[in-house]
């Protein structure tokens, strides 16, 4: 069973795979993700 810390970690590396349509930051660095 992964711990929450792990889950967290995973989340956050999906995130940064999504990019804002508009200009090329992803949505996690852009600062859009208030928390996880």
């Amino acid at each position: 069973m992964a711990s929450l810390d792990e889950i967290k970690e995973e989340v956050i590396k999906v995130l940064k795979q999504i990019y804002d349509p508009e200009i090329p930051v992803n949505i996690y660095d852009l600062g859009l993700i208030y928390g996880v």
